[in-house]
Order: structure tokens, then sequence, then C-alpha cells
């Protein structure tokens, strides 16, 4: 690979000037400075989407700033909410699996249903959670009902199919 630069010229318009005016990205000041970390962390983001755990880093690194100010603000409050984090948690990773199971190339049967299995385990210890937040009648989110109040048309969901499940079994 040749480490010999290109000039590289470009026209943008007014907003995404000052856009890239205003970005602020670590050690980049000019504009051509910051379409080169732009560059390297777009390319850094393709290569991070090939495997499981960069995918996962990378959701992370999408979800953390949200994260950091809901801590901030539920610092202030004094307030926390089981759900919110259990889910903030569990999206990175269940979009992880996803997209690092998902190659360019064609699927076949098999990865489809490994991607499928996958995505059920990863469903299905959320609700797991979940359920054992709605083991208590109040639970630590930001209105203590939310989830008992929220999983009353889920038990009768589950009562329906505990019955057609046995009347399929007789």
């Amino acid at each position: 690979m040749s480490l010999k630069k290109v000039t590289f010229s470009v026209r943008v318009s007014q907003d995404d000037a000052e856009f890239i005016s205003r970005l602020s990205i670590n050690g980049a000041k000019t504009p051509s400075d910051k379409i080169r970390s732009i560059i390297k962390e777009t390319r850094a983001r393709e290569k991070m989407a090939q495997d499981y755990d960069g995918c996962i880093e990378m959701m992370r690194d999408l979800t953390s700033p949200v994260l950091a100010r809901l801590r901030k603000c539920e610092l202030e409050e004094k307030v926390h909410s089981e759900l919110i984090f259990r889910a903030i948690e569990w999206l990175p990773e269940l979009i992880g699996f996803i997209v690092s199971n998902m190659p360019p190339d064609k699927q076949n049967k098999e990865s489809l249903l490994n991607i499928e299995q996958g995505v059920a385990d990863r469903i299905f210890r959320m609700i797991e959670t979940v359920f054992r937040m709605a083991t208590t009648k109040q639970c630590r989110c930001y209105d203590p009902d939310v989830i008992s109040e929220k999983i009353d048309p889920v038990l009768e969901l589950l009562r329906v199919v505990e019955i057609v499940r046995n009347q399929e079994q007789e």
C-alpha cells in the first residue's frame, strides 16, 4: 500500500461547511484534518462491523452518550430505571449479533436458522429480565408500577398460549 498522499478537493454546501467547522473531533482542527478523521473513523467502523465484539463495541459507542446523560440526570433527580438500563445494555448485543452474522455474501438456510436462533435467545433473555423485574410489586424504575401495569396483558397472552398448547397436545 502506497503512503503517497493524494490531493482531494470537494465542494460542499454552506450548511455542510458550517457543520464541519463546528464539528469537534479530537486532534482535528482544520477541515482537512476533520475529513481525514471521518474517513479513519468510517473505516474502523466498517472493520468493526465484521465481528461480534466489534459490532457490540460500535453499538455501545452509539449509546454511550445517551447513557452518560441518563446517568447524570438520574443522579441529579435521585432516581433510577432498571428497565431503561437493561434495554440499553441489551440493544447493542442484539444489533451486534444481527449485524455481525449477516455478511454481505449470500446466506444459506442453515446460517439463517442460526441467526434466528441467536435473535430468539437474546429476545427471550430480555423477556426473562423483565419478568424478573415483575416479581416484585414495585420495581426499580422511575414509575415503580410501570412493569406491573404492562405485564398483565402479557400474562393474559401467556395464558392463551398455554391453553392453545394444551389443546394441541390433547
